[in-house]
């Protein structure tokens, strides 16, 4: 029994193995990497772009208020007294349970 004819044969089963692997790595990078990747890469930018917004938000907000304030001082303590007030009042209502 010569060796050549079962040596070809592995070596045939080896390539035919090598390409079913390349075949499954490209179909798994083409179908599952490549939109798993886009997914992140999209998820990444929207999350950039709701913190750019918040951040503008907040922003404006606070420019908003400073002016506000400037231009009613007495309204902008009154405002600030009654909150105190009411974190006082809750604050010791919580402290006496």
């Amino acid at each position: 029994m010569s060796s050549h004819p079962i040596r070809d044969t592995v070596d045939h089963l080896k390539e035919s193995a090598r390409d079913a692997y390349d075949g499954i790595k490209n179909a798994a990078q083409d179908r599952v990497l490549d939109p798993l990747a886009d997914t992140g890469r999209n998820i990444a930018s929207a999350a950039r772009h709701g913190a750019e917004n918040v951040a503008d938000y907040s922003k404006r907000s606070v420019e908003r208020t400073g002016a506000w304030v400037s231009a009613n001082p007495f309204s902008a303590a009154g405002v600030l007294f009654g909150a105190g007030l009411i974190a006082g009042v809750y604050l010791v209502s919580r402290c006496r349970r």
